[in-house]
């Protein structure tokens, strides 16, 4: 009996010190505890089940051993209770920044970000899609081949660059001269699949969009109210100015989220508006038309221009925005020239249709123009910035065409652009020399005047009133 309880306490002995090393090295350094760890680490060893038992002679006393394992534990407790004070205030450290303190901290971190200034937009573009699909990459295909493949891509980029790049308007709308292959992350500049992403988003949110002023423009027609409003031409001036103004406001927010596409909402509804005002005062409801069919072209336009093919090369390629924007349009154009002749003859004339077709070609080309700039400008991220660049990019457009024609207009003649105009003058020069028959004479100088009949006059030129 007496050996049976020797047993049965010698087997708990052997379970016990394995329980306690656990608990003394996530506490205690090696260096509080050197006996116990020592100790409990010669008893940690289970004895193996076929390992002999050893005799009563070397077996110790059961008296002896229990009073180790109270020593033991006794040691044992009295280190948990005194731990480390570096230990104790890191454990309250990281216990106090999950508790209410996490309040304070923020309003901290928000008070900080406030003071802090404000760096330019490209310090906080990042290609976070393209970051994403380098390490997919690195994953599968491994560091080496894929940065080979990236810089071959590049430096194809360099040597092909668009047209576009070196255009004046291409430049002017984004109102960035930096040249867009060095930038990395551009859309250009990106893998196959984040083309086909970036292009896909942009022509459906923009679709979405003309669908709605196609939707408002319907129903705003139906009101009496705006048929009698805008039949003054002021009045329709009035909000073409608005129009305008709001278009201007979206270009200067463009980049501030959620006000841009609060600023764009509104926008579409004074474009609606306008619409329906210019029917009324013309007379014709085309607007309706014109704008469906729009819509019609740039869906398959971002159908189209997400097709790839492959080069003589091999190389896999996208189509370009101006073949699929020509099919769209061809497409288009048989739609509609089928539902005119179909329903529509009553609404307006052929002539009319005629205008309405030309107005959604030059529109279509407008915009796949410009979406080919974005390309070179904008990451995949911010594809719901260039849906809001559709518009903002007319008011630029629409700036330098202005220009132009002031220009023109201000530079017709020898005294304007400073002397520097080669057009030949429309009046004659003073002061040249005897044998030009296009001088006139200076202030005070008596010339003579041949008439039909042969006689001659005398008058002076400070009495000739110009």
């Amino acid at each position: 009996m007496v050996e049976e309880d020797v047993t049965a306490h010698d087997e708990d002995v052997t379970t016990r010190p394995a329980t306690t090393t656990t608990v003394i090295p996530s506490v205690l350094s090696t260096d509080t505890l050197p006996s116990t760890a020592a100790s409990s680490n010669s008893t940690a060893s289970p004895r193996p089940s076929n390992a002999p038992r050893p005799s009563n002679a070397h077996r110790p006393s059961m008296a002896a051993t229990g009073g180790n394992q109270r020593k033991q534990s006794n040691a044992i407790r009295q280190s948990i209770s005194s731990v480390d004070p570096a230990l104790k205030s890191d454990l309250m450290a990281i216990a106090s920044q999950t508790r209410r303190r996490t309040i304070t901290q923020l309003l901290g971190f928000m008070k900080g970000k406030k003071d802090s200034s404000v760096k330019p937009r490209s310090h906080y573009r990042r290609g976070t899609i393209f970051l994403q699909h380098l390490e997919m990459q690195k994953v599968a295909k491994g560091d080496s081949r894929f940065d080979i493949k990236f810089f071959e891509r590049i430096k194809a980029q360099y040597e092909n660059a668009h047209m576009s790049t070196n255009t004046m308007i291409g430049l002017s709308i984004f109102q960035n001269g930096v040249n867009p292959v060095d930038d990395p992350f551009i859309v250009d500049n990106m893998p196959l699949e984040i083309q086909i992403g970036f292009r896909r988003k942009l022509f459906r949110l923009f679709s979405m969009q003309i669908l709605v002023v196609v939707g408002l423009t319907a129903i705003f027609s139906t009101v009496p109210a705006f048929q009698t409003a805008f039949a003054d031409f002021w009045n329709l001036v009035g909000l073409f100015a608005g129009t305008i103004l709001i278009l201007f406001g979206l270009y200067v927010k463009k980049y501030n989220y959620p006000a841009n596409f609060v600023i764009l909402g509104v926008y579409t509804v004074a474009m609606s508006i306008f619409l329906v005002g210019l029917d009324a005062y013309i007379g014709v409801h085309a607007s309706v038309f014109v704008f469906s069919f729009t819509f019609v072209v740039m869906t398959l336009l971002g159908v189209f221009c997400t097709l790839a093919y492959k080069k003589a090369n091999g190389t896999e390629v996208l189509h370009g925005y101006l073949p699929s924007v020509g099919v769209a349009f061809l497409i288009a154009f048989g739609i509609a020239c089928a539902i005119y002749f179909a329903a529509l003859q009553s609404y307006f004339s052929t002539w009319t249709f005629l205008l309405c077709c030309a107005t959604i070609l030059i529109l279509s080309v407008w915009f796949a123009y410009d979406a080919s700039c974005m390309n070179q400008r904008l990451s995949p991220d911010e594809y719901m910035q260039g849906m809001i660049f559709f518009y903002t990019d007319m008011v630029m457009f629409l700036i330098f065409v202005g220009m132009v024609a002031f220009a023109f207009m201000a530079c017709e003649g020898d005294i304007c652009c400073c002397g520097s105009a080669d057009i030949i003058p429309i009046y004659p020069i003073r002061g040249g020399g005897g044998d030009d028959d296009n001088v006139q004479p200076m202030e005070g100088e008596i010339t003579t005047i041949e008439n039909n009949g042969g006689g001659q006059s005398a008058v002076a030129n400070g009495d000739i009133e110009r």
